[in-house]
């Protein structure tokens, strides 16, 4: 199933005008107060940024992946995958409100039914994933109980997948460092592969005896929320949390209050004070140093570019450039060059020099 672009929170009308309020289970009970009353009230929120987008897709691509090796390693085979659950909270000031979601997946035991929940995970996060396992990201306990007491689990394995790399489009055995761009060793593809999969490399498997969030305190959740929507309360006029990142309603963000505190003028004190202080001051004169080389080197290198243009189409496409200097030594640059695509920022045109070595000439 492809993503569900729906807010967490909505309201569906049916043919007499019933209203019902429906949450998403995949996040509607953890967003802030002030988050979730700015949606009901309209508020327009800001789209998630590309490079989340990009992490969600991600998701998406290798959920069939992580299923089929969990699958594999289990023995069990995977029914209801995306099957659609809802969790009645009864009528509320008024109105019908459900909890909706797509659960990943379930297997059929003499036992009943457990649920299954895929999560891909890139190496930077997997070593924390291995230790918190459901409690890695704060929706993710919410989620699982929802279907759990929906589809009435007898478990639950929630099931990680560690990202490796991204399988090239056009060469099937090359894997990639990265979704787009060129590799951490500066290789890339001539032209730039278009579709590049996520590759998993291992799973791991948290198994949950008990749903994590009790079903009164998924309902008290739900009360809160729809009674401080019923109020007609303001956006700022509600608690914000800001533990949401990144969050669509961070214009409405609080400002931050900096206390002061004096602090004892002890030796120890004094000295680490003191010190910080120096480095600082230190870093920031050294930093203007280098912003100085930096618009040097952007200079020079705009030159040597128009340089290297003169020099006819074989030169310019170089990716390596060799100088031969006196007594025998060799200047090397390795030119990249790419556009970085739009992220949060609009795309750009990356072209830069580096000199990876200074060596002497081999003999012939």
């Amino acid at each position: 199933m492809g993503q569900d672009n729906r807010p967490v929170r909505y309201i569906e009308r049916d043919e007499d005008g019933n209203e019902t309020v429906v949450y998403r289970a995949s996040g509607g009970l953890t967003w802030c107060d002030r988050a979730i009353v700015a949606l009901a009230n309209g508020v327009p929120g800001a789209a998630p940024p590309e490079w989340l987008q990009m992490v969600f897709t991600e998701g998406v691509l290798a959920e069939g992946d992580i299923a089929a090796m969990h699958e594999e390693q289990t023995g069990l085979t995977l029914v209801n995958d995306q099957l659609e659950v809802e969790l009645e909270m009864g009528e509320i000031n008024g109105r019908r409100v459900i909890i909706r979601g797509h659960i990943d997946g379930e297997a059929e035991t003499p036992e009943g039914l457990i649920g299954r929940e895929f999560k891909k995970l890139r190496p930077s996060m997997w070593d924390e994933f291995v230790r918190k396992g459901v409690e890695i990201r704060p929706e993710y306990p919410w989620q699982v109980s929802v279907y759990w007491y929906a589809r009435n689990w007898v478990e639950c394995e929630f099931v990680g997948g560690k990202l490796v790399g991204y399988q090239c489009d056009k060469d099937t055995n090359r894997i990639h460092d990265k979704p787009n761009g060129p590799d951490d060793d500066g290789s890339e593809c001539v032209p730039e592969c278009k579709l590049r999969m996520p590759v998993i490399g291992e799973l791991h498997t948290t198994r949950l005896t008990a749903p994590p969030i009790p079903l009164k305190a998924i309902r008290k959740r739900v009360v809160h929320l729809e009674r401080l929507i019923a109020e007609g309360r303001a956006p700022l006029d509600v608690e914000c949390s800001r533990h949401m990142y990144p969050c669509p309603y961070f214009a409405l963000h609080d400002e931050d209050e900096a206390g002061v505190f004096e602090l004892p003028t002890n030796d120890e004190t004094v000295a680490a004070v003191t010190l910080l202080t120096e480095i600082e001051q230190q870093r920031k004169r050294l930093n203007a140093e280098v912003r100085k080389l930096d618009d040097k080197r952007k200079e020079i290198s705009k030159k040597l570019r128009e340089i290297i243009a003169g020099l006819g189409p074989e030169a310019d496409e170089a990716k390596e450039l060799v100088l031969r200097v006196k007594d025998g030594e060799e200047l090397r640059l390795i030119r990249k060059r790419y556009v970085q695509p739009e992220r949060v920022q609009r795309s750009y045109t990356v072209d830069t020099f580096s000199i990876p070595t200074r060596k002497k000439a081999k003999e012939n």
